[in-house]
């Protein structure tokens, strides 16, 4: 199997192993109001379906980090691709006209100045929503 059946199929099976640890819990909840007294068999039941869903939550973080060093890589040989291709696009058009080089340069670094600026606000945006939602739960309003 290649990684994303693997992740899919872990996913499945840890929502399987969840909804049936809901269950189990649901009906420990329900013996437990009733009063009944022998609860350990459904308090194990219980925690084996608990492990299972730990277990593929474990692989999915491994399988996490297989994904991200194929990104990674994916990412440099784009950079390394879009890169060449400017490089070359200013170069020829050096050879046609210094007017022409210029204003491709000038929109190349118009475009990573962008894309700079709008990394820096996307941090500076999350950056806010974190810190106004850790002071709201820090301090409640009215105190």
């Amino acid at each position: 199997m290649d990684l994303l059946q693997d992740f899919d199929y872990l996913i499945r099976i840890g929502r399987i192993y969840n909804t049936k640890e809901d269950e189990a819990y649901q009906l420990l909840l329900e013996k437990r109001a009733e009063g009944a007294t022998s609860l350990d068999e459904l308090n194990e039941r219980v925690q084996w379906f608990h492990h299972r869903v730990e277990e593929r939550i474990e692989s999915c973080g491994h399988l996490v980090k297989e994904f991200r060093s194929i990104l990674d890589w994916m990412q440099v040989c784009r950079w390394a691709g879009v890169n060449s291709f400017l490089l070359i696009l200013i170069t020829s058009a050096v050879l046609v006209s210094e007017t022409l080089a210029t204003i491709f340069v000038v929109l190349t670094v118009l475009a990573y100045s962008y894309t700079w600026l709008d990394d820096l606000l996307k941090r500076k945006r999350v950056r806010l929503l974190m810190d106004r939602a850790f002071r709201r739960r820090d301090h409640p309003p009215g105190t």
